[in-house]
C-alpha cells in the first residue's frame, strides 16, 4: 500500500507541476484525490505534494489583501548559530513576501536568542499580547519555516496556534505558504510538520547526548562559553576535545556577576531590574556580550554558576 501511495503521488507531483490547472479545481479536488492517495501510505507522504501545488493554505493574493500589520518573527537557539540559521538570512527569506504587502506597520521580534523545545518563552508571549491588542486589525505572521517557530511537543505548539487562530492573524511559513487554519486541511498539514520539528529535535538530541555528557565529566563544557567564563583552549591548534572545551573565569565578566550578587544579598527587597541598569551603565560600555536582561536573569539561577555541570538532572562534572 505504501509502495501504490508514493507511485501515485508521484504521478500526480509531475502533472501539477506540468500542466496549468485553474485554482478552484487545486483547491477543491486536487486536495481530494491527494487525500485519498495518502490514506493508502504512510504520513510522509504528504510531504511529496504539498509544497509542489501550493494549495495546502490560503491564496497568497487573498492572504496579502487581508493582512495589515506584520509581525516579522525570527528565532536562533544560540549565537553559535548565527551562520547556519542565521536571522539575517531569515530576514532575506521573507523579505520578497513583506514586500509585496500593502501593511500599515512591521513589528520585528528577534530579541536574542531562544530554544524552540518549548512555547513558554518571552518572544512568544509578546506575539501574542500584540496580536491582542489589535482586535480590529488583520495580523500577519511572517516566518522562515515551521522549526524557527516550534520544537517543542505538537500538542503544546498546536494550542500557540489555535490561541492565535481565535484573532484574525494570517500565518506565512516561507516553506509553506499561508494559513488562516480556517479548515481542518490546513490544521493537519501544519501539524504534520509540528510533528516533523519536534523528531528532528529529538534526534537531535540523541546524537548529542551522550558526547555532552562526556565532555562535561572530564570538567569541560560543550558549546559556547557562557557569560563569566572563556575557553582559551578553543583557538589553538590542539586536537584535545577535553581541552578545548575547559572553562576559566573571565575575570571582567565574573566581576559583573559578583557585583550582581552581593547586590541582591545586600538588599531587604532587591529589584533585579533596578540592579541590572546600574550594571548595565557602569559595565556594557567596557565589555562585549554584556547580555541583555533576559538573559541575566537567566543567570542568576543558572545551577553552572555554581561550579556544578549537570546532564539529565544529574551533577556529572565541576568547573
Amino acid at each position: 500500500n505504501q509502495g501504490i501511495g508514493l507511485l501515485l503521488t508521484s504521478l500526480l507531483c509531475i502533472v501539477f507541476a506540468g500542466v496549468w490547472i485553474p485554482d478552484t479545481a487545486i483547491k477543491y479536488w486536487a486536495r481530494v484525490l491527494i487525500w485519498c492517495f495518502y490514506k493508502l501510505s504512510e504520513q510522509p507522504t504528504i510531504y511529496w505534494f504539498v509544497p509542489l501545488v501550493g494549495f495546502a493554505g490560503i491564496s497568497p493574493d487573498e492572504a496579502r489583501q487581508r493582512i495589515d500589520i506584520i509581525i516579522e518573527y525570527l528565532r536562533v537557539s544560540g549565537q553559535e548559530q548565527s551562520n547556519k540559521h542565521g536571522k539575517e538570512r531569515q530576514k532575506n527569506t521573507i523579505k520578497d513576501e513583506i514586500d509585496d504587502i500593502d501593511f500599515e506597520e512591521v513589528i520585528h521580534i528577534s530579541k536574542d536568542w531562544e530554544s524552540a523545545s518549548t512555547m513558554l518563552r518571552e518572544n512568544i508571549d509578546v506575539i501574542v499580547e500584540i496580536v491582542r491588542s489589535h482586535p480590529d486589525k488583520t495580523v500577519g505572521l511572517m516566518i522562515e519555516s515551521v522549526d524557527r517557530l516550534s520544537r517543542a511537543p505538537p500538542f503544546e505548539a498546536a494550542v500557540f496556534l489555535w490561541v492565535l487562530s481565535r484573532f484574525d492573524v494570517v500565518f506565512y511559513f516561507a516553506d509553506w505558504g499561508y494559513f488562516d487554519f480556517s479548515d481542518p486541511h490546513q490544521q493537519l498539514t501544519i501539524f504534520f510538520a509540528l510533528v516533523s520539528s519536534r523528531d528532528e529535535y529529538i534526534n537531535i538530541l540523541k546524537r548529542t547526548s551522550s558526547g555532552q555528557k562526556s565532555v562535561k565529566e572530564a570538567g569541560g563544557f560543550p558549546g559556547r562559553a557562557l557569560f563569566g567564563y572563556s575557553k582559551p583552549g578553543s583557538n589553538d591548534d590542539t586536537n584535545d576535545d577535553n581541552h578545548s572545551n575547559k572553562l576559566e573565569i573571565n575575570e571582567q565578566q565574573a566581576e559583573v556577576i559578583t557585583q550582581a550578587v552581593d547586590e541582591i544579598l545586600a538588599t531587604e527587597d532587591p529589584v533585579v531590574q533596578s540592579i541590572y541598569d546600574d550594571l548595565s551603565d557602569k559595565y556594557e560600555a567596557e565589555l562585549e556580550d554584556f547580555p541583555e536582561y533576559g538573559s541575566f536573569f537567566g543567570i542568576l539561577r543558572n545551577e553552572k554558576y555554581t561550579g556544578d555541570l549537570e546532564h539529565d538532572g544529574e551533577i556529572v562534572g565541576h568547573i
